[in-house]
């Protein structure tokens, strides 16, 4: 109102010559006071249309906004004229009261704009806050945003989508295990497929071969491109430990060992690790359980694991191979029970399709980062 009535500062004279019931004519120097006064109010005007927007989301303006009127009121309360600084003084005891202490979600919602991240709060705070409050209060924020990610790890570490490609601790084979683990498992059986430990077995020889080559190219792109360092470590860590326990086995099976004797440890130990792998889907069945969704367990993966079973459990009958029949047998049957998981709560259970098509309640905003 005050804006459109100082639009007309001159008629107002005029018009109490005119109409002498006018009894009250503001005079110059309230007029002064009054443009002063507009100035004031109309940052106060824009911040208000900003935030309370109701064709885009405003979480991530608050900050910025808010740290804007502490500039101003700042720099008012510098003014040489008594009147602003009397009237500033009053706004910044009330902004004190309600602005005066970090407020954590404004500043959440501004580092959680991926044009500004931290910068935000690093821009801001020194600006609303004493220069030995502004480190505390930035350490909070980096504190509670922390805690928002290991919160967030918590819950979703356990297990990873790979349908959704996303990042989990090792890289995840077709059986829903680690690459890591098939690793030792394909150098176990390429050992048992050389003539010195089984004779006329060149087949498991150069399929295992084939597969370690590829699993050690998939690991070597996984550490190259993985985000954490700590993850690149552990799989180094973990293939180093692969490599001195296979040459370990070679060691005893080629000193200790011979003929039939030989075959039965290589055998065994294969057994026990190409068992493993298959079972290595059980954290992912229970969390399918637990769930009552699939969301966790790629399909066309375990139909994959499930063939593998199968086919290699043929090939153990032919002729029988008592050491490929038990753990790919039991490979097939851990398949098995896995698509039969699926397909009972793919049509049973809870549809997650829908939610995750759902849009996010707060979005980032099309409107210019502001004042921060």
């Amino acid at each position: 109102m005050l804006d459109c009535a100082i639009k007309f500062r001159k008629v107002f004279p005029r018009y109490a010559l005119h109409d002498h019931s006018c009894n009250y004519c503001p005079d110059d120097d309230e007029w002064e006071k009054i443009e002063k006064l507009l100035e004031i109010l109309k940052v106060f005007k824009a911040t208000t249309n900003i935030i309370s927007g109701s064709e885009y989301p405003t979480a991530n303006l608050f900050l910025g906004e808010v740290q804007r009127i502490k500039v101003l009121l700042d720099v008012k309360s510098e003014s040489l004229d008594d009147f602003v600084k009397s009237m500033v003084a009053n706004m910044k005891e009330r902004f004190t009261k309600y602005w005066g202490e970090c407020n954590l979600l404004m500043a959440i919602g501004s580092v959680m704009d991926p044009r500004l991240k931290m910068r935000a709060v690093e821009i801001a705070f020194p600006k609303m806050f004493p220069s030995d409050l502004v480190r505390d209060n930035i350490g909070k924020v980096k504190d509670i945003m922390y805690q928002l990610f290991e919160e967030y790890l918590r819950i979703y570490s356990s297990t990873c989508n790979v349908e959704e490609s996303g990042e989990c601790a090792f890289p995840i084979n077709a059986h829903g295990g680690d690459v890591t683990s098939s690793v030792m498992n394909c150098i176990l059986w390429c050992f048992y497929g050389l003539p010195i430990v089984k004779k006329d077995n060149l087949l498991v020889l150069t399929i295992n071969a084939i597969g370690l080559v590829f699993e050690l190219l998939y690991l070597t792109v996984y550490v190259i491109y993985a985000n954490d360092r700590k993850k690149r470590l552990t799989v180094a860590y973990v293939l180093i430990g692969e490599a001195i326990l296979a040459v370990g086995v070679v060691l005893v099976a080629m000193l200790a060992f011979n003929g039939r004797h030989r075959t039965v440890f290589v055998g065994v130990l294969s057994d026990i690790f190409n068992i493993v792998m298959y079972a290595s889907p059980l954290a992912i069945w229970r969390k399918v359980i637990s769930t009552k969704s699939v969301e966790y367990m790629p399909f066309w993966l375990s139909v994959a694991g499930f063939n593998n079973g199968v086919c290699w459990t043929i090939y153990g009958f032919l002729p029988i191979d008592i050491f490929i029949l038990i753990s790919n047998g039991l490979g097939a049957i851990f398949g098995f029970i896995q698509l039969g998981l699926y397909g009972y709560f793919y049509f049973n259970g809870k549809d997650t399709s829908k939610e995750g098509k759902k849009p996010s309640e707060v979005q980032l905003s099309n409107q210019p980062a502001g004042a921060v």
